[in-house]
């Protein structure tokens, strides 16, 4: 998610270090359960015309006053707070100053369970869904951020079906056996020699997201599905 914020912040120190300099940075993002990879903090501050097209087109829904939640650098907030009354919510101090420094007006540091409020928009982009860790605890965050709706509100989120991360139908039925579900992935961030510990992480594809929102007695379409992993925009909102 302290004063130079080098206390189980790598990200938000990556981002600092490429605001401050101008410089995309390299953060390392490991795993026990994918293969390693290097993330450029370039990610962070893409501009709308780089997006995918699922946040595009979840930019272009967005309306009433909004909770951007997971914001990191506000790449969504800055955008928005053209037009809307945005509330960043991130838990990194390092992104938060990140985004106090862009000029984003409403920030808030804390954890998301512990933030209330009400909304006519809540996001959860970049595979923001992830934050509930396992596929078992998606009802509760849904369920969570639904409470925060105005009537009429939505919840916006993109996720990904990670099944091509498996070479091979074997490989998944491994995985399945040792898993309650092949989406749940843990990951760890590296910057400087700085580690952020362990975190889980779930991507959810279609038709357990679907079902998934029916059990939390929500109601979701899914807006838009674009690329070749399964990555898709779903709207949730009150039955």
């Amino acid at each position: 998610m302290m004063a130079q914020h080098k206390i189980a912040d790598p990200l938000g120190q990556a981002l600092l270090d490429h605001y401050n300099s101008g410089t995309a940075k390299r953060i390392q993002v490991l795993s026990p359960d994918v293969d390693d990879d290097v993330y450029s903090t370039q990610s962070f501050f893409t501009p709308f015309n780089g997006m995918p097209e699922v946040e595009q087109q979840a930019m272009a829904i967005a309306r009433g006053k909004v909770l951007d939640v997971g914001a990191a650098a506000g790449r969504h907030s800055i955008l928005l707070q053209d037009r809307l009354e945005v509330h960043a919510l991130e838990q990194s101090p390092g992104a938060v100053e990140v985004m106090k420094r862009r000029g984003i007006k409403n920030t808030h540091c804390q954890d998301l369970w512990l933030h209330y409020g009400n909304y006519d928009t809540i996001l959860l982009l970049m595979n923001g869904i992830g934050l509930a860790g396992y596929r078992k605890n998606v009802p509760k965050l849904l369920n969570h951020f639904a409470a925060m709706l105005n009537e009429g509100g939505q919840i916006l989120f993109d996720s990904t079906d990670v099944k091509y991360l498996y070479a091979d139908a074997e490989s998944l039925l491994h995985l399945t056996e040792i898993k309650d579900y092949y989406g749940e992935v843990l990951f760890e961030f590296k910057y400087k020699g700085q580690k952020s510990g362990q975190f889980p992480w779930v991507y959810v594809d279609q038709r357990t997201m679907l079902e998934t929102v029916h059990k939390a007695e929500l109601k979701m379409e899914i807006v838009a599905s674009a690329g070749r992993h399964g990555q898709y925009l779903g709207r949730i909102t009150l039955t």
